[in-house]
């Protein structure tokens, strides 16, 4: 009987500059170090976040502290390095892009 080995999915954080296709205004705005999703060592995903996050208010609890957030803004950026599908099943293709609020 043949036995699928499941994929070891881990997180690291290490400290990597955000990538050069960024914008360098937006680079500027982002964590020099990457939170990565590994599957085993090659990289699903690796994330850079804002240093900062401008909000509109003091948020009235955790419940509420996206509505401190303006619509659009950067939350950070993302390195895809191979094409993946969505939650949603749509193809997801290889990239950097940013992520932003959207509500």
């Amino acid at each position: 009987m043949a036995s699928a080995h499941a994929a070891e999915i881990t997180v690291r954080v290490t400290d990597k500059p955000p990538p050069p296709e960024v914008d360098a205004p937006i680079r500027a705005r982002l964590q020099s170090t990457a939170i990565q999703l590994l599957d085993g060592t090659q990289p699903l995903y690796e994330f850079w976040l804002a240093s900062e996050l401008p909000l509109t208010a003091k948020p009235e609890g955790p419940a509420k502290a996206l509505d401190a957030l303006k619509s659009t803004t950067l939350l950070g950026a993302v390195s895809v390095p191979a094409a993946r599908r969505d939650y949603r099943d749509d193809t997801l293709a290889a990239g950097v892009y940013t992520m932003r609020l959207a509500v």
